[in-house]
């Protein structure tokens, strides 16, 4: 990776996607804007690639012939932990993108490739690029043997200056027992060591840093050399706040990739949709960070209900929606969800415009909120939300957003599974029952041909009949 990436155009990218339309569109959007773009077709060729171009970023699909997306991970992480990889995928990929995220992949872009997120994406890795650390190699007396080009340029001083210079010179002389001991440390530690130094640039003005170190063999192993990486106090502070929330936001997509797959699971298996609905509330509340959940209709007139409750704990939720008001009076994004069918996520409460249940929120410790539509399937059904609460500001962007389109589609798609099951099952009890009473009318007509309806004995036109084919096959047979 280059020191410095202040812009998309330094930046070289391989990217591995099999679909060659696909792959024709990013490679048409992102040539124009980078240095360097190398495509390949699966994973095979995408390592080939990478190994001997050495590219800034990869960007791969995961299911391909030959060598999949992930198996080309792996192998790229043997030896390298560095290069930012993006994966691009489908909801249907819920496992394979579990896997990924858990084998070292940066970042993933869900399909049909959204350009505007992808270019956000990449412009992240410039940032983070444009904040890597400052290095230094040196002996274990503190002898300067390299460093980067940022490092030149955060000291002002260039290599040819500083080559086989003490380290010791450019730290501020306040720091010299600071930096002596972390040095007499390091060479007796195992471990990676850190440490806060105020660094003297050429033109005096002194810079605080943050100092990593790590020891490592010299090529002849059999002197220690160390490995020295500075970032600028403020930088550092930046990078571990974006760092906190990045985490954050990737502990937040990976349980909502937990719940789109346990949703799938639950489908299966029930039979009501009350009962299923019941169970998501559980669901999100039960194994996510979520703190409440529910389920609300409403007949277009008024809210008619409002119950599934997550169990992990419960609110007051008549003070949330009061029963049996006029719709058109309550002033809530919950209420507009059933209103328009449409998606609402609220990523901070405090910060969101006021309407006429917030307080009762904010008392209650709720700081993000998604609703999703229930959608209607027929003109007597009742339009619902199904409502789901953070106790945490979450940042709840476009991939967030199709996680959650994602999870609206599959909760739909259940409640139709079952009420298809719910039709097919009556339709089978009604088709059974037909049969029963087609056997009963079966029955009867045969007892009508056979007997008289007013003695209840045998049917006299047919005895009579019977009487004479009787009487006839005897006078043939010489009995009579």
């Amino acid at each position: 990776m280059p020191d410095t990436l202040n812009t998309l155009s330094s930046l070289r990218i391989l990217y591995v996607e099999d679909d060659k339309n696909t792959q024709e569109e990013v490679a048409f959007f992102l040539e124009p804007l980078v240095s360097q773009l190398y495509t390949a077709s699966n994973g095979k060729e995408g390592y080939e690639l990478y190994v001997l171009h050495a590219p800034d970023l990869i960007i791969t699909d995961i299911q391909m012939p030959i060598m999949s997306g992930i198996d080309m991970i792996k192998k790229i992480r043997q030896n390298d932990s560095k290069t930012p990889i993006f994966i691009t995928t489908a909801y249907n990929e819920t496992d394979y993108l579990l896997n990924a995220i858990n084998g070292g992949v940066n970042r993933y872009i869900l399909k049909p490739i959204n350009f505007k997120i992808l270019l956000d994406t990449i412009r992240d890795v410039c940032f983070y690029c444009s904040h890597q650390p400052y290095s230094v190699s040196i002996d274990q007396n503190g002898t300067i043997l390299d460093a980067s080009k940022n490092w030149s340029n955060l000291s002002g001083y260039t290599l040819d200056e500083m080559l086989y210079t003490p380290l010791h010179n450019y730290i501020d002389p306040k720091n010299h027992s600071v930096y002596d001991d972390f040095l007499s440390v390091l060479k007796s530690a195992e471990d990676h060591l850190k440490k806060k130094i105020v660094l003297i640039h050429k033109n005096k003005k002194e810079i605080e840093t943050i100092l990593y170190a790590a020891k490592v063999k010299s090529s002849d192993e059999t002197t220690s050399v160390f490995e020295l990486e500075f970032k600028t106090l403020s930088a550092y502070i930046h990078y571990e706040e974006l760092l906190s929330k990045e985490l954050k936001a990737e502990r937040f997509l990976k349980e909502l990739i937990k719940m789109n797959l346990l949703i799938y699971k639950e489908i299966a298996r029930e039979e009501e949709k009350i009962m299923f609905l019941q169970h998501m509330a559980d669901l999100f509340t039960q194994h996510g960070p979520f703190e409440f959940a529910f389920v609300a209709y409403t007949d277009d007139s008024q809210l008619v209900s409002i119950n599934q409750q997550g169990h992990h704990r419960q609110i007051d939720i008549q003070a949330l929606f009061p029963h049996s008001v006029p719709l058109s009076t309550i002033d809530c994004p919950m209420v507009e969800v059933m209103k328009h069918q449409k998606i609402v996520l609220i990523d901070n409460l405090s910060t969101f415009p006021n309407f006429d249940t917030k307080p009762f929120l904010m008392d209650n410790g709720i700081q993000s909120i998604a609703a999703l539509p229930l959608h209607k399937k027929s003109r007597t059904e009742k339009r619902g939300t199904f409502c789901i609460m953070l106790k945490q500001s979450y940042t709840l962007n476009d991939e967030v957003l199709e996680l959650f389109e994602a999870i609206t589609e599959v909760i739909n798609m259940g409640l139709q599974s079952i009420e298809d099951r719910t039709e097919r099952e009556t339709l089978e009890k009604q088709l059974k029952a037909e049969l029963v009473e087609r056997k009963k009318h079966e029955e009867i007509i045969e007892q009508l041909a056979f007997f008289d309806p007013l003695t209840q004995l045998p049917n006299r036109r047919l005895l009579s009949d019977h009487l004479i084919k009787t009487i006839a096959s005897n006078k043939r047979n010489g009995h009579l």
